[in-house]
């Protein structure tokens, strides 16, 4: 059973582990709006030798991939360590799989969420889609 009182416990401390990492983010990007485009680099980004809507949906394409790849890649990290740090061990495959499941519950709840204001929307699949996470990956009994 462990410390965290079986798949249940897991799957309760993986969610407040999910949940949490979206509110850091939040917190992150609420006192600091343009820290994703600030470590992108997309503010030194000129379009003076190729003036035009090409060289500035580029940019603004390349900042997004590039942005959303350091909140993901960030967040897998800060989720492993958080997931260790509470006992969900292995922490890897719960903190890898955590945001599939989440943007397939997005994804396929997203009419619903829609109505529930951006941080509830965010927090709330993250959070389940930890849950399912580390409950399917829990490591089974031998014996």
């Amino acid at each position: 059973m462990g410390m965290l009182g079986g798949p249940a416990g897991r799957a309760l401390a993986a969610a407040g582990v999910g949940g949490a990492v979206v509110l850091a983010w939040w917190a992150v990007l609420s006192a600091w709006p343009s820290a994703v485009f600030t470590l992108v680099g997309a503010d030194d980004v000129s379009c003076a030798d190729a003036p035009g809507w090409g060289c500035a949906i580029g940019a603004a394409f390349v900042g997004f991939l590039l942005g959303v790849t350091i909140v993901l890649v960030s967040g897998i990290g800060l989720a492993a360590w958080g997931l260790r740090l509470v006992g969900v061990l292995p922490a890897a495959p719960v903190a890898a799989l955590g945001p599939v499941f989440a943007f397939l519950l997005l994804w396929l709840g997203g009419e619903v969420l829609d109505d529930w204001g951006s941080l509830a929307s965010a927090v709330v699949p993250v959070s389940l889609g930890y849950a399912l996470a580390a409950l399917i990956t829990t490591p089974r009994a031998r014996g």
